[in-house]
């Protein structure tokens, strides 16, 4: 009976204690940009959020695996073109930095399930929007978008769209939920605004 008890209490510890990830392990989280460049093909999840990044960094397109990129909290006002080449992201998290604009090549980013740019700058979206065809969650709140393109249609599989904190006319609020029938819209404050 001692060696069941024991099997158990080994089954509980890993279970609430988890185990220990190491590099190497596509589920590891490196948050330490040197680090990463160490072994750049073992780079899948990376978070510098926080760092108080003026840039991105270009560094993080040695990362040809890269899956999640977290740079939220940064001081970022520029995305570069460059961006289309991280073709493995799924997850991106830009959101809190200066953006006030996207380069087309974000449209590149086939793979990307969920773009997070809450509380940027943002003054529109580029067309190439409607490439991100496998887009799940399109995070926009508190912006100053006052519409966005009309290729927004093209994301059939986005399920939740957040433009909360920004005034859209009621007639921009009635497109988006026409071009996307079946999409959560966390709707804008409508606003008659015509001249």
């Amino acid at each position: 009976m001692s060696n069941y008890t024991f099997l158990i209490g080994c089954l509980l510890f890993s279970f609430f204690f988890g185990y220990s990830q190491e590099k190497g392990d596509p589920d590891y989280l490196y948050q330490d940009l040197n680090a990463a460049l160490e072994h750049p093909d073992w780079v899948y999840h990376l978070n510098l959020s926080k760092n108080k990044l003026e840039e991105f960094p270009k560094a993080i397109f040695a990362f040809q695996n890269l899956k999640t990129l977290d740079l939220s909290k940064n001081k970022i006002s520029l995305l570069p073109a460059e961006i289309g080449q991280l073709g493995s992201l799924e997850k991106l998290d830009l959101s809190r930095n200066e953006l006030s604009l996207l380069p087309p090549q974000i449209g590149e980013l086939k793979r990307l399930t969920e773009l997070n740019l809450e509380k940027n700058t943002l003054q529109y979206l580029p067309e190439e929007i409607g490439g991100l065809k496998n887009l799940e969650v399109l995070k926009l709140w508190a912006n100053e978008l006052e519409k966005v393109p009309r290729e927004i249609q093209q994301l059939q599989q986005l399920k939740v769209l957040n433009l909360r904190g920004m005034i859209f006319d009621q007639s921009e609020i009635d497109k988006l939920s026409e071009y996307l029938p079946m999409t959560n819209i966390l709707n804008p404050s409508p606003c008659n605004c015509k001249p």
